[in-house]
């Protein structure tokens, strides 16, 4: 993104260059030339100058952007998807079951029936089409039965701040328990190298050019949660 702007910058320089050296005498329109050029080169990467860019290096880098404050074992794991992939989710981190809503409908337990194992429901589960899934591994291979509620429902509540106005946003998660017990905190931050003004016509309809460290993977792979033991 900073090489596209840096060119644009330079093309835009070298057509306001050519117009504004019209102004001056010929023995120092060599002189403009240089001046503009430069200020256009240079200008893209001014923000490694600026003390919020390094402010958000090390936010980026704090060991503290992702803690886990407590684990909680379960069999049954909540994760807010589709059917297929809490399901994969499931199996992939070991749970026994998976807990899932689906929004009116309310909340349901996926479990592996007794015919889980076979060849044809093998196949069937690891059928990447959702469609298909749904048609071949839902009814025979894998149950699914309402519950009242889920073993224990994470509570993600996000709030976003500015740290540094113009430049610098915080994007916070925490995870909860619906007790209030708190499991994982997370924090994203997002660095405007170019601010939010005027900038913004850099990235055209994308918005301001900017550049983030996104929440930590293991909080996606809810980190706060572990199988319980048999």
């Amino acid at each position: 993104m900073i090489g596209l702007i840096a060119l644009a910058f330079l093309v835009a320089a070298i057509f306001v260059a050519w117009l504004f050296t019209r102004l001056f005498d010929e023995r120092i329109r060599p002189l403009v030339w240089v001046g503009v050029i430069g200020c256009a080169i240079a200008f893209p990467f001014l923000h490694f100058l600026y003390p919020s860019y390094w402010e958000y290096q090390a936010l980026c880098k704090s060991p503290d952007r992702f803690v886990v404050h407590e684990v909680v074992p379960v069999r049954s794991v909540f994760y807010g998807t589709s059917a297929m992939y809490a399901y994969r989710f499931g199996q992939r981190h070991k749970y026994e079951s998976v807990d899932i809503k689906e929004g009116h409908f309310g909340y349901f337990r996926l479990t592996n029936t007794s015919e889980w194992a076979t060849p044809a429901c093998q196949k069937a589960c690891a059928d990447p089409s959702v469609f298909v899934w749904e048609k071949t591994c839902l009814p025979g291979c894998v149950s699914k039965t309402p519950i009242t509620a889920p073993e224990v429902e994470p509570k993600f509540v996000s709030a976003e701040s500015i740290l540094v106005e113009g430049r610098l946003t915080a994007s916070r998660i925490k995870v909860n328990t619906p007790d209030g017990r708190k499991l994982a905190t997370s924090s994203a931050y997002t660095y405007y190298p170019y601010g939010q003004g005027w900038a913004s016509l850099l990235g055209g309809a994308s918005g301001s050019p900017s550049t983030t460290c996104e929440h930590d993977q293991r909080l996606w792979d809810l980190a706060f949660f572990r199988p319980k033991a048999h």
